[in-house]
């Protein structure tokens, strides 16, 4: 027996921004729900910290986008012309935004205790 198994994309914005609601949601879900046993358990600082950062830092994405000029010009440094890592930097930037966003709707949601809903994505037939 085979098994075939991919993901799809979101097709367009709206789509994105409902999946990293959801993502978000589970993120914050996940800190409410084991942030107290993680740090009390007998793993080490250094995993602590990284468990925290990678549940973290969607919340904050958008305070690290001043950083994508220093991508564009790395891009441009490995051969990227100026036009193409310009783009590959504007879309970091935004996207990053898009993150940060996602992740203070989601806060603003469980502080005024309205639910998350999911909602149906449109999906081209694989």
């Amino acid at each position: 027996m085979r098994t075939y198994v991919g993901e799809q994309s979101p097709l367009n914005l709206k789509d994105l921004y409902h999946q990293k609601i959801r993502w978000m949601a589970g993120a914050l879900e996940s800190i409410e729900k084991h942030a107290k046993d993680f740090t009390v358990s007998d793993c080490s600082l250094k995993i602590k910290l990284g468990w925290f950062a990678s549940v973290s830092l969607p919340f904050v994405a958008g305070a690290l986008s001043f950083l994508f000029p220093v991508f564009s010009i790395r891009r441009m440094l490995k051969g990227d012309s100026i036009i193409k890592s310009f783009k590959k930097g504007v879309a970091l930037f935004l996207f990053s935004w898009l993150v940060m966003v996602c992740g203070l709707v989601v806060v603003k949601k469980r502080i005024l205790n309205q639910n998350i809903t999911w909602k149906s994505p449109e999906r081209e037939d694989i």
